[in-house]
């Protein structure tokens, strides 16, 4: 099995964090934020940057990692076909758990604000991914530029963009 990078790469060691809330600034550089659009088939990434809190937990088991990012981009709008640009920013929450119980409904996250609970596998965090993932999460995955119709035309070639989607069974009724 071949293990992938991930583009944004921001590693946090959970034993360099201390009882006190630690904050990270991160940014992507051009290079994260070309492959990032890539993976997540952007037009383009302009601006990719995050404030993120880790706050180990009392036991030692879980570490809470929350923030806000904000990132400047462009999709493909579903209507057009044209990039248009998109500007998102949006809190994330993600409890990460040593020894995650199977059904996660047993868990006591009280305390906790998460959104998310992940396995904790290892020493290492990755902040960075974390907020790739978060931003892929806040994506409309039908991106539709404001305004944007669809335009049907029929066998006719007649332009059809008003009709409702079930018009062609009014017509059918008609030639019965």
């Amino acid at each position: 099995m071949e293990i992938v990078k991930p583009e944004f790469s921001r590693p946090v060691h959970i034993h360099d964090l201390d009882d006190d809330e630690r904050i990270e600034e991160i940014t992507a550089t051009e290079e994260e934020r070309s492959a990032l659009a890539r993976r997540f088939s952007l037009v383009a990434l302009d601006r990719l940057s995050a404030t993120v809190r880790l706050r180990r937990g009392d036991d030692g088991r879980a570490v809470q990692v929350s923030g806000r990012f904000l990132a400047d981009l462009a999709q493909t709008c579903v209507v057009t076909l044209e990039p248009m640009p998109v500007h998102v920013e949006d809190p994330f929450a993600v409890l990460f758990m040593r020894d995650l119980p199977d059904e996660v409904g047993d868990l006591d996250v009280e305390g906790h604000e998460a959104e998310e609970i992940e396995q904790l596998n290892g020493d290492v965090i990755d902040i960075g991914e974390v907020v790739a993932q978060s931003l892929y999460l806040s994506l409309d995955p039908y991106p539709r530029r404001s305004g944007a119709q669809y335009v049907a035309t029929g066998e006719d070639g007649a332009d059809h963009a008003g009709n409702r989607a079930f018009s062609a069974l009014a017509h059918w009724r008609e030639r019965r």
